[in-house]
């Protein structure tokens, strides 16, 4: 070598070796603020055959020249990871590369080895220069590796079309995880992608190339910042360097656990060292509890990650105590209290494809499945359209028809959930929380499940038969435990065009006929044509016998609403022969609600979602069911009710008498449900007719309006009176400059108004924080969010305490009407009217019901006579309520007037009534 031409010499580890005339060396002895500089260099005077590109994912492949790749395994196995010096002489201004020698450190010249071996061509001059002594060295050296037949120059027929590697395109890594999983296997290192990702080759496999993510690992990355470039998070790139330096160019051993929709999880180790153990000791790691429970050194990785975690090393030194702890389970740790982390369940409901509700020592549970996504069923309106009306009158007016996609999906999802239904309702199934994601602004966390039956994920053949599609998860996101198998299920969906996957999207356009639909929302036609259905219905079924169907929904305890699939047909089914309390029954059962409440469990818990036998009886027209006996698994649900003396025998036609007589009668003598102050001695007595009742009117004015329905008002007479002495004296009062102390919810202080920086009496609502305190103002009902310096204590003089003057704003509401809430549509258009019609005037209200301190009211204005109740209905921004939800029986004036404000409305398609 002419040391007259060396313009650098250092020396260095090689950290890599991208072809067989081209090393990576990491300088020593350079001062620098994070990982050492590194040099490429390339061999002077020679050069060997161009090494192709692997394919991993859908990068494209290019292939090796002939002799390419045992070119470079030669140069590599020479020397990655050894010490060598080397003397630079040439750079190339355009692509700065390096051109020059490298020596490993016994002095054993790289570049001719390589030549001696026959990997590498030396580049003779050109035209009449005489080449140097080193090049002459290093012909003689490929003229002996030719006539030795090494290398490149071997004889043997072919050689150099099978030492080309074979060349990999879009590989199936669900295929290769399937047949490679579990096994150690020899691979080769050929990049870094980060800490935590590496991208190898399996020389002993067909050369496969595989992306592989470290399993139970995850280490800091790099964010796109705002200015479009890739920066590093802390120690992402000490981690990278650290997995360069251990295994990059490295024979190592893979083994795969896992697999998501990105790429394969594993763990890799070279000298006896597991690569993730040693990235967590290191503190540039933390663990993931979801691909890590499959590692065998899966807790000593949780082990090592809390030391490492307790000693700040590194990583750690840069999060938050309060964050998630190093386990890779905090999310698991925080599942809703009130359930273990595995325990066994019955399955009463099935809501979707990937929710269920399951009953747990006497409670119902929401159990939605992990990983899961399920099919969106048909669209939804928008706006300016429609839905189909029953209304005859509203055919104009009908919604556009769904897309062929949307019936396919909503066909799907009908599937879904009937496959589920078959095989889990009434099943005692073992549950298993395996994450919890936080709720987003004001909702709770949720959690999600496994959910297993007679040991088999009941998400995986839903994955399979294509009902749903695997979540694809970010990063280091928690996931089912299951997710490999629940990703080998979807693709076998996907091969076999099952589900979500077919190709053929038809659908049979018979239509359900739905009986179902209340007398309420049908105009006069849909209304005569649903009453001779079930006229026809009932008569058919009675001449036939049986009919066998699926309880869809239980209404209440003794009226359900079943499938007919033979018939493609939705009705309701009154239970014969049997009346159930209302929970509003208390003058006739005392114990009305409870049982009520007993009656619904126990009739949902029988019947809901379970294959059924209906023995037709009649039509209850006024209800619009048909009446008959429904039997579940040879039960007769009546009867059960009767047996536990959650029901009564009623009505003149009663099927089973003989049985339904004998079974109260039991409950009688047992003193079950109803009949626990049973006294079959005690005469029956009539009850006293109702006393007209006399209305409590008062003078109000409306201080503050919560939304369309809720309202806060003050009773104009001696209080209102004594709040004005109150406040001029108040005003007058020397509150002091101390905010109180502590603050707690309930207490009763003087809060400063930020409108008028007047002081009023206020009530704490919520602690948000050290420093803000959420009040209501108690005399006039209006709420803000004040600072502790806003806030002092009452006077102790104690004449401003609630005892010296009650709060003075009641809480109300408009009687009989229901608004939709403010975050709903039209809900700030019902608060906004309501305020126009009520607020700060002075009305006339009549008292219809007192509950919990609320004031149910009729508002009337005297000066406009405008009967705010009946203003909000004929608006369209108020529905009265379902009888079952009022406060009281209505006046019939009040109700004719009330109920024509509302049709009036609705004809009009006002507001709520838009749609």
């Amino acid at each position: 070598m002419d040391g007259s031409k060396i313009i650098e010499r250092g020396v260095g580890v090689v950290k890599a070796v991208p072809s067989g005339d081209t090393v990576i060396v990491t300088q020593h002895g350079v001062a620098t603020n994070g990982p050492p500089p590194e040099r490429e260099i390339s061999f002077s005077g020679v050069r060997a055959p161009r090494v192709g590109r692997e394919g991993f994912g859908t990068q494209q492949a290019n292939e090796d020249k002939p002799f390419a790749w045992q070119a470079r395994e030669f140069l590599r196995k020479q020397c990655i990871g050894k010490k060598v010096s080397f003397a630079i002489e040439h750079i190339t201004p355009t692509s700065n590369r390096a051109y020059g020698h490298v020596s490993l450190n016994d002095g054993v010249s790289l570049i001719q080895e390589c030549v001696g071996a026959g990997w590498l061509e030396v580049v003779a001059p050109t035209g009449n220069r005489e080449p140097s002594e080193d090049t002459k060295q290093l012909l003689a050296l490929q003229t002996d590796a030719q006539n030795n037949k090494l290398g490149r120059f071997t004889g043997a027929g072919g050689a150099a079309l099978k030492s080309v590697r074979p060349l990999h395109t879009n590989v199936d890594i669900f295929a290769v995880y399937e047949k490679l999983r579990d096994q150690e296997l020899t691979a080769v290192v050929q990049e870094i992608r980060s800490g935590s990702t590496v991208r190898v080759v399996l020389p002993e496999n067909d050369f496969l190339p595989l992306q592989v993510q470290l399993s139970g690992v995850m280490t800091p990355g790099y964010r796109r910042a705002a200015s479009g470039q890739y920066e590093p998070e802390p120690y992402a790139r000490e981690a990278k360097f650290f997995l360069e330096q251990a295994i990059l160019n490295r024979d190592v051993t893979l083994t795969l656990y896992s697999i998501d929709k990105n790429g394969v999880f594993g763990t890799l180790s070279y000298a006896g060292r597991d690569v993730g153990l040693e990235l967590l000791k290191a503190g540039l790691a933390w663990y993931v509890g979801w691909t890590g429970q499959r590692a065998p050194l899966s807790e000593q990785y949780q082990t090592v990650a809390k030391d490492a975690q307790s000693k700040r090393l590194r990583y750690w030194s840069t999060v938050q105590k309060s964050q998630p702890a190093a386990n890779g389970h905090a999310s698991a740790d925080n599942a809703r209290k009130e359930l273990p982390q595995q325990f066994t369940a019955r399955v009463v409901e099935i809501v979707n494809a990937t929710s269920l509700r399951v009953e747990y020592q006497g409670q119902q549970h929401a159990v939605s499945l992990a990983s899961l996504r399920g099919v969106q069923a048909g669209r939804r309106f928008r706006r300016n359209e429609t839905p189909e009306s029953n209304d005859d009158d509203n055919d104009a007016k009908k919604a556009p028809q769904e897309s062929k996609e949307d019936k396919y999906k909503a066909h799907v999802a009908k599937q879904a959930k009937e496959f589920l239904r078959k095989r889990l309702i009434g099943q005692k199934v073992q549950v298993r929380c395996d994450y919890t994601r936080s709720g987003r602004e004001e909702l709770p966390d949720k959690s999600f499940y496994t959910v297993l039956h007679k040991k088999q994920n009941v998400a995986v053949p839903l994955a399979e038969h294509g009902y749903v599609t695997v979540v694809e998860h970010s990063g280091s996101d928690d996931r089912s435990l299951d997710y490999d198998a629940l990703l080998a299920g979807e693709a076998r969906a996907k091969k076999g065009k099952k589900g979500v996957f077919s190709a053929n999207k038809n659908v049979s356009n018979r239509k359900v006929l739905d009986l179902t639909t209340p007398d309420a929302q049908l105009g006069d036609t849909a209304r005569a044509n649903k009453r001779v259905n079930l006229r026809k219905y009932s008569d058919q079924f009675q001449r036939k016998g049986d009919v066998v169907g699926v309880v869809e929904w239980v209404v209440n305890p003794s009226k359900v609403k079943v499938f007919v699939p033979k018939e493609n047909l939705l009705v309701m089914v009154q239970l014969a022969g049997i009346r159930t309390p209302r929970a509003t029954d208390t003058n006739e059962w005392p114990d009305a609600a409870t049982v009520a409440e007993r009656a619904l469990t126990t009739t949902k818990s029988l019947a809901l979602q379970r294959d059924c036998r209906v023995t037709v009886t009649g039509v209850q027209e006024r209800g619009g069911s048909l009446l008959g006996t429904v039997y579940v698994n040879q039960t007769d649900v009546a009867e059960t009710l009767l047996d536990k003396g959650l029901a009564y025998v009623a009505g003149r036609d009663v099927p089973r008498e003989t049985e339904y007589r004998t079974s109260e009668n039991h409950a009688q003598l047992a003193r079950k449900g109803l009949w626990q102050r049973y006294d079959p001695n005690a005469k029956q007595e009539k009850q006293a007719e109702e006393k007209p009742r006399r209305q409590e009117v008062l003078d109000v004015v409306v201080t503050e309006i919560v939304d369309g329905n809720s309202l806060y008002v003050q009773a104009i007479g001696e209080g209102t009176q004594a709040l004005e002495r109150m406040m001029g004296a108040l005003r007058q009062e020397n509150v002091g400059a101390a905010a109180p102390a502590t603050v707690r919810k309930g207490d009763l202080l003087l809060g400063q108004f930020t409108v008028d920086d007047t002081w009023y009496r206020a009530r704490v609502e919520d602690v948000l924080d050290d420093n803000r305190f959420a009040v209501r103002y108690v005399d006039y009902g209006n709420a803000e969010v004040l600072p502790r310096s806003r806030l002092r204590p009452l006077p102790a003089s104690g004449r401003y305490s609630a005892v010296a003057l009650p709060f003075q704003a009641q809480s109300a509401k408009l009687a009989f009407l229901r608004a939709p809430a403010l975050e709903d549509e039209f809900g700030t258009d019902a608060a906004a009217r309501l305020r126009d019609l009520a607020f700060g005037k002075k009305l006339v209200a009549g008292v219809e019901a007192r509950r919990d301190g609320v004031l149910f009211i009729s508002l009337g204005d005297p000066a406009s006579q405008i009967h705010v109740n009946a203003a909000m209905l004929a608006a369209g921004l108020s529905v009265l309520q379902p009888r079952r939800e009022r406060c009281a029986p209505v006046p019939p004036t009040l109700l004719t007037k009330l109920e024509g404000e509302q049709a009036a409305a609705k004809s009009k398609r006002l507001n709520t009534w838009r749609y």
